[in-house]
């Protein structure tokens, strides 16, 4: 752990790349389509744009793209379930999306969306709250490290 960032950030760190390993993995596994070079740019420009977010949020304490993150974490989440009751209660609304999802592709699916939730609280733990309240400098109080940063 790199001294000045409390364990609620480290959390966040092994959960959100968890959430995206986890998610590619799936995408390669589940999606056995030919894989166009179209699809793989976009996927690698994707998965840049996923590294610049959790560099600002996790290195560099951004407080905006906190919050678009957890905004768009627990939408996800949202999104994910309000799918699911479609599905079951078969209503129109949503259901073309699961059409043709298998179990295991619907439980990684919970699964990732579970993780970047889980995520996103990790970043309004109190330590992290003070983290980014203090736009992530060193939790230094004199030659002691303050509790929070321990």
């Amino acid at each position: 752990m790199a001294i000045g960032r409390p364990k609620s950030i480290v959390w966040f760190d092994w959960l959100f790349w968890s959430s995206v390993i986890l998610g590619y993995m799936g995408d390669g596994y589940f999606d056995r389509k030919a894989i166009a070079f179209a699809l793989l740019l976009g996927e690698v420009i994707g998965l840049g744009i996923i590294g610049v977010v959790w560099y600002y949020i996790s290195q560099r304490a951004n407080n905006v793209l906190k919050w678009i993150y957890t905004v768009l974490a627990f939408g996800g989440v949202g999104l994910f379930g309000l799918t699911i009751i479609a599905s079951t209660f078969e209503i129109e609304l949503l259901v073309n999306i699961l059409r043709d999802l298998s179990f295991p592709e619907l439980a990684l699916g919970c699964f990732i969306n579970i993780l970047s939730a889980v995520a996103a609280t990790c970043l309004f733990l109190k330590p992290s709250r003070v983290w980014f309240e203090s736009k992530g400098r060193l939790g230094n109080d004199g030659d002691h490290l303050s509790d929070i940063f321990k």
